[in-house]
Parts: structure tokens; C-alpha cells; sequence
């Protein structure tokens, strides 16, 4: 093997390495999981996303705030204070913006109307959200209701995590937000006794409640399902798909769920969609793939990601990242000058919203 290729072979491992946290590597990046099974996120360029972010001074909401999670449980607060429930009035259309506009006059606003809103709003700002469906699913009355709401990617946080803005709140197990499967996990284990919900900005911590349903209580997670769109506010006024996603596990193959204590009517429907793998489910945004190629003194390095809203890929120079953030092709030369050199990467979307950071550790041999 010549040097040229030998040096090619290690920088590839090092960067697989870092990628998966394999050996022969300090650091370890999340990882690369593209959506597979998903249509599309909303389309920031679309006219219909043009003027939301303004028209309801978005950015006002967040400003100053560092910290991506409270950002965004911030417009869930904010939607939440918009959104007035008033059972003695109809709802004023089905669609996010005409929701969001005529909400504040009050209406019969349920946790469909507040996903469909939060899913816009959240996007809007630069955030991936999908819209999910949640249900105790059991034949008892007191038990079948169900429950619309949002998961959201966190980039600082590389997870997906359940909010609910109807309810201003998400669960939480020893500190850390939960996404609606890690919820359906606890709940399976033990009923859910470690989990419980948090409400508000400042993630206020709830006393356990009776184990009802409506969102209030893990076992409203004992039944998940996922809408296939990603999109609802882009393809607007196309009519979305009746399909929901499942996990297909033992759960569900030994179970059956039921709504207002009949059988759900998906199945008979057959509009179910059970989906073995759940990383496909669980995909990861903004995540990114990094391979290199070494020559001499330079690497060629190539970044892939599944980025929605993709602006560009940045990096930073040095141990840390300490530099400024630099904008970099999908691919381009790195000129090496140290033995071990180490760059920090990002995606960065159209909102201004940017991936988790990537270290990438280059070492030459002596």
C-alpha cells in the first residue's frame, strides 16, 4: 500500500469512527439516518410560509434566547396563549394560517387544530416537526380517548422530543424530554411511574395525575402513530393521506387498539402501515456524513445530510471549534498542517437554524 493510500484508509476509518464512535477515535458524532418512509418536510420557499414568521413577530417570541429547546418550547407557550378555547364557538377553518388568524377570536379548538398550528409555526422557525397521534387505546371508556400532537427534532439535543400545545407541556424521565416511542417504552415497563409531564417555559414539574388519557398522563403513549406528511402546511389544499405509521413490534401484534371503546377503524380500513424498523420512524435530521480522502498534505472531504430547508455547511478550525463559523462546499479541500488537526461541521438550514455539530479528527502518520 503507498503512503497516499494508506493515509486515505486512515483518514476514512477516522471519520467512520467519528461518525459511529468506533475505535481509534476521542470523539463520537451522531448518527447518519436518513428518512426513508416520510414525505417530505414543509417547504420554506413555498409562498405559503412567506410572511408567518412576520406576520405574528415570531423571532420576538425567541429573541435572545441561546438555548434551541427553550426556543422552541417558547412558540409552543406562545401558540398555546394564542389559541383561545372557547367551546361555545365553531372552529374557524382547518387550515394553519387561517387557524392562527382567526384562533384569538376564540373557538372549539382541540389537540388536532393545535398540532396542524404547531407544526406551521414550528417549521416556520426553522424546526422539523411531524404531526403524531396518541391513544391509551383500551376497551374502558374513561381510557379510549385520543390525543394530537408534535415531535420535534433538537438538534443541541440530537433527539426527537413529544410537545403538546394544546396542554403547553411535554414528559420528562430524570431530567430529559422524551419522544413519543421513549414514552410508549416507560409506559410498557412500569406503567410509566418515571415519567412525568412538564409544563411551560420553565418546564414546571407536575404531580402525578390520575391515569386518564387525553394527553395528561404517559398512558395516553401506549399507542402511537405517525401521518406520513411532514408537510401539511405546504401541500395545502391537497387532501393528506389516511395511512398512520405504527411501530410493528410484540406490542402491537399481541394487542389491539381501541377508540370510544370500539376498534380503532384503521384496521378495518386497513390504513395502518406497520413499520418493523424503528429507526426508520426515529430518522435523523441535519445530521451529517463525512468522508475524506487524503493526498500529501490535503484531504478532500465530501459532507452528505438529510437536511430539509438546506442552506449550506459550515466548519470551524481547531481543537473545540473555537474560530468563527465558515461557510464550506458539500465537498472541498482541507489543506492538513499538523500531525492531528481537528474541524467541527455543521448543516445549516434556510431559517437560520443549524444541525448538530460533527468533530471531525484528521491524523497523519508520522
Amino acid at each position: 500500500m503507498t503512503r497516499t493510500s494508506f493515509l486515505s484508509a486512515c483518514l476514512s476509518a477516522l471519520a467512520l469512527a467519528c461518525a459511529h464512535g468506533g475505535e481509534g477515535a476521542d470523539v463520537k458524532n451522531p448518527e447518519y439516518r436518513p428518512n426513508t418512509i416520510f414525505s417530505k418536510s414543509e417547504d420554506l420557499t413555498s409562498p405559503r410560509f412567506k410572511g408567518l414568521r412576520e406576520k405574528y413577530k415570531l423571532d420576538d417570541v425567541v429573541r435572545g434566547e441561546k438555548d434551541e429547546f427553550r426556543r422552541i418550547i417558547k412558540l409552543r407557550h406562545w401558540l398555546h396563549e394564542h389559541v383561545v378555547v372557547d367551546k361555545t364557538k365553531p372552529v374557524v377553518g382547518k387550515e394553519a394560517l387561517v387557524m392562527l388568524a382567526e384562533s384569538p377570536k376564540g373557538g372549539r379548538y382541540s389537540c388536532g387544530h393545535f398540532m396542524t398550528m404547531q407544526n406551521a409555526v414550528l417549521n416556520a422557525m426553522g424546526h422539523v416537526s411531524r404531526c403524531i397521534f396518541a391513544a391509551a387505546g383500551e376497551k374502558e371508556k374513561r381510557l379510549s380517548g385520543a390525543h394530537g400532537i408534535n415531535e420535534v427534532w433538537v438538534n443541541s439535543m440530537a433527539k426527537w422530543v413529544e410537545v403538546d400545545a394544546e396542554l403547553d407541556s411535554h414528559f420528562e424521565k430524570d431530567g430529559v424530554p422524551l419522544s413519543a416511542l421513549e414514552i410508549r417504552d416507560e409506559v410498557l415497563a412500569d406503567g410509566g411511574k418515571q415519567v412525568f409531564r412538564h409544563k411551560g417555559v420553565e418546564r414546571t414539574k407536575l404531580p402525578r395525575q390520575r391515569d386518564d388519557t387525553w394527553g395528561q398522563t404517559p398512558r395516553t403513549y401506549a399507542w402511537v402513530s405517525w401521518y406520513p406528511e411532514s408537510n401539511f402546511h405546504t401541500i395545502w389544499p391537497t387532501k393528506r393521506s389516511s395511512r398512520e405509521f405504527v411501530l410493528d413490534d410484540e406490542y402491537w401484534r399481541t394487542h389491539k387498539w381501541y377508540r370510544g371503546g370500539k376498534l380503532h377503524w384503521a384496521y378495518k380500513a386497513g390504513y395502518f402501515d406497520p413499520i418493523k424498523d424503528r429507526g426508520k420512524i426515529y430518522w435523523i435530521p441535519n445530521v451529517l456524513k463525512v468522508t475524506a480522502r487524503v493526498a500529501g498534505s490535503t484531504a478532500e472531504v465530501t459532507i452528505e445530510s438529510d437536511t430539509p430547508n438546506l442552506k449550506e455547511y459550515q466548519m470551524k478550525n481547531g481543537a473545540g471549534g473555537g474560530g468563527d463559523w465558515k461557510v464550506v462546499g458539500k465537498t472541498f479541500t482541507l489543506k492538513l498542517t499538523k500531525p492531528r488537526e481537528e474541524h467541527v461541521l455543521r448543516s445549516m438550514n434556510t431559517a437560520g437554524v443549524g444541525g448538530p455539530e460533527y468533530r471531525l479528527v484528521v491524523e497523519r502518520g508520522r
